[in-house]
């Protein structure tokens, strides 16, 4: 059994890492993706209502792969996210995008996009599947939006820069 309490971290960081399986409890504390970490998610993730998702290298949600944010989850400057074969959103609760940080929807992929959204300068966000765009997703002169996919503006939904 591995319980992540309190202001425990639990660091994971090399290629092809993943959340300990059965017995891992996250009750509260730190789940960190270093730098040089990269981990696939092909199943539910929940973050707790005291705990804090830090992404410095590569999170990949993949066919399955979900997030139920009830904490924080963090994008950093060196971290980042791809969407690979799933349709997903972006996650629910707190959900900060720092500057440097992109996320990457591949071919296969939807993002359905039902808050708004503001591009962190020096950013990407990269679409080569599907974005399905029901708010907003501002873009900043310093940061950028390639749609080599499927950008579909529904309802409310607008793209500004």
């Amino acid at each position: 059994t591995l319980n992540l309490n309190s202001t425990g971290q639990l660091v994971l960081d090399k290629a092809n890492a993943s959340v300990p399986g059965t017995g891992f409890a996250w009750n509260a504390g730190t789940l960190k993706i270093g730098t040089i970490g990269t981990m696939s998610l092909a199943n539910a993730l929940s973050i707790p209502a005291s705990g804090t998702l830090d992404i410095n290298g590569l999170l990949e949600i993949d066919n399955g792969g979900s997030i139920n944010n009830l904490g924080v989850f963090n994008l950093n400057n060196t971290g980042g996210l791809t969407f690979k074969n799933t349709t997903v959103s972006l996650p629910n609760g707190t959900f900060n995008w720092l500057s440097g940080a992109d996320i990457t929807i591949n071919s296969g992929s939807t993002l359905a996009l039902a808050t708004a959204l503001a591009i962190p300068a020096n950013s990407k966000l990269t679409n080569h599947g599907t974005i399905d765009l029901s708010n907003t997703i501002s873009v900043p002169p310093t940061g950028s939006l390639a749609n080599n996919g499927t950008l579909n503006i529904n309802n409310v939904g607008v793209l500004s820069n």
